[in-house]
């Protein structure tokens, strides 16, 4: 007799425990799947109308039906395994249902990965979509009631129905993943899809060093230092969106300083732009740049510069790697001053002003990164108590954090200083997300930042060599060769702000979406924007 007719022939027999006994064992499954769905709708709705074939739709409702089976079938599957599969189904479904509620779609493997290296932000997800994610907690427990509930009412055991599930929908996936590509807006069902992506991209590395294809070197340059300056700050904001940004300014005058309008970021989250301005990228190839050039610490220290990083979110805070840092890059830094110098969240960037120029008089010449607190979400909890509540926290944050820190800054630079100011990334106050989003659903908004350069007295001479053709039409990479100059390198490939753009970079931005860098060897994800216009994913006209 085989597996399932010793469990029908248990129940026929009466050996379900319990009141109810058949019928309340198939009502609680019942219920389970339709919870299952519930949790699982949006993602498979819209996945399932953008099928066209029948053979497709027939493949992902299989694949919904096998994932749900796996999930039933710890109720009957001997107690060890049973522990472990739920453990997990339950894992996978409570942050692939937040997700999903929370963004309106289903997590890709790319939305995966932005997650994982946007790990700091944990925090302010939690503070900002709490209930959301309290609800489908709560939903999750229901369902692991539900087969909990089933498997003390049935005292049949068997392991094999859950791994044999779980295999073909593994299966599916990766068949799905080497047909469509890492880069598909994949779905899968809930309890499978955070788990598989998880194990997908731990084994990433591995499978990239192995097939990516080589790609040429970037040619670099050395560069005469520039006498004039002798201390070189770049300042990265966190999510202030320049229209935002632009209105604050308005009737503010801050001395030598050059605005350069509205500018585009690299990427439209915070851990890709900051490495790529680490980086000093090359926009035509962020995935060579990110592995073959220098980071701005180590060209700095190399020609004589002293350095420091002056962390207001405390990205190197309790040794948490963040933003891509790496321990080479971190023993190029001479000076990282402690976290708790910088007070509280709200206080953060305006206690930072004497941090940062007192970095400046370490050395004859100083190279200073600073990462700002900023805006980041929720926007409230950049506020003082005193402010709690405000109708719109975002300008109030903006002003207080970057207009009133720009405005206390500028006067008190010492001689020889040049400081160049921007943002990681802009905001969507459209999508559930405020930034880091898909195509279809991502707004230019998100990679429009601030760009201002600020000079002390003694080098107005050198500001008056700023391009002013640059301006509403600027990007990191412009800005950060700049840097790059300054500390003794060019990359012949890329402008400064010193240089007069190029037909092509006045009307478009080469951008990224998500990690800049790659996954299992295939490209970046990028697009190109028409400055303030459209979004195209691919060159315009493709």
């Amino acid at each position: 007799m085989n597996s399932g007719q010793r469990l029908s022939e248990s129940w026929r027999r009466g050996r379900t425990e319990g009141p109810w006994g058949f019928w309340g064992v198939a009502g609680a499954l019942g219920c389970s799947l339709a919870l299952f769905f519930w949790m699982n709708q949006p993602g498979f709705l819209r996945r399932f109308h953008e099928l066209n074939s029948t053979t497709g739709k027939g493949i992902l409702l299989l694949t919904f039906l096998l994932a749900w089976g796996a999930l039933a079938a710890c109720a009957i599957a001997r107690r060890v395994w049973a522990g472990l599969f739920l453990a997990f189904f339950a894992a996978s479904l409570l942050v692939s249902t937040s997700y999903m509620r929370i963004m309106a779609q289903a997590m890709s493997i790319v939305d995966a990965k932005n997650m994982r290296e946007a790990a700091g932000s944990v925090g302010d997800a939690l503070g900002q979509f709490h209930r959301a994610i309290l609800l489908v907690a709560l939903l999750v427990a229901a369902q692991v009631a539900l087969v909990v509930w089933v498997r003390r009412r049935i005292r049949f055991r068997s392991t094999l129905p859950v791994v044999l599930c779980s295999l073909m929908v593994t299966v599916a996936y990766c068949s799905f993943i080497l047909r469509g590509g890492v880069l598909a807006m994949l779905y899968f069902p809930a309890n499978f899809e955070a788990g598989l992506h998880t194990v997908s991209l731990s084994l990433e590395p591995f499978i990239r060093g192995r097939f990516q294809k080589p790609h040429p070197p970037i040619l670099i340059q050395e560069q005469p230092l520039d006498p004039a300056v002798r201390h070189v700050v770049m300042i990265i904001d966190e999510s202030i969106e320049a229209g935002v940004f632009r209105s604050l300014m308005a009737g503010v005058v801050i001395p030598n300083a050059t605005d350069f309008g509205t500018a585009y970021s690299f990427d439209n989250q915070s851990p890709g732009s900051n490495l790529l301005l680490r980086r000093a990228a090359d926009p035509e190839a962020a995935d060579q740049s990110v592995r073959q050039l220098q980071c701005l610490f180590e060209v700095a220290k190399r020609h004589g510069f002293a350095t420091s990083y002056v962390d207001a979110q405390g990205v190197l805070e309790d040794k948490v790697v963040q933003d891509f840092f790496t321990p080479r890059e971190v023993a190029f830094i001479d000076s990282v001053p402690a976290f708790r110098l910088y007070g509280p969240r709200y206080q953060r960037d305006l206690n930072a002003i004497p941090i940062l120029l007192d970095q400046l008089g370490k050395g004859e010449r100083t190279y200073t990164l600073m990462n700002k607190q900023g805006t980041h979400f929720p926007y409230a909890s950049n506020l003082p108590p005193e402010l709690a509540g405000v109708k719109e926290p975002y300008p109030v944050s903006v002003r207080r954090t970057s207009v009133d820190f720009l405005v206390g800054l500028a006067p008190k630079l010492p001689p020889a200083t040049v400081v160049f100011y921007t943002s990681d990334h802009g905001q969507n106050f459209r999508a559930a997300s405020p930034h880091n989003n898909q195509p279809g659903v991502c707004s230019v908004s998100e990679w429009q930042v601030p760009l201002l350069v600020l000079c002390s007295p003694d080098l107005g001479g050198w500001a008056q060599g700023l391009r002013m053709e640059w301006r509403n039409c600027a990007s990191h990479a412009v800005m950060a060769e700049t840097v790059r100059n300054l500390l003794g390198q060019r990359n012949p490939t890329v402008r400064s702000l010193r240089a007069a753009p190029a037909p092509g970079e006045v009307a478009l931005h080469h951008a990224y979406c998500g990690s800049p860098m790659g996954l299992f060897g295939e490209p970046v994800q990028s697009l190109w924007i028409d400055k303030g216009k459209q979004i195209f994913v691919g060159a315009p006209g493709k």
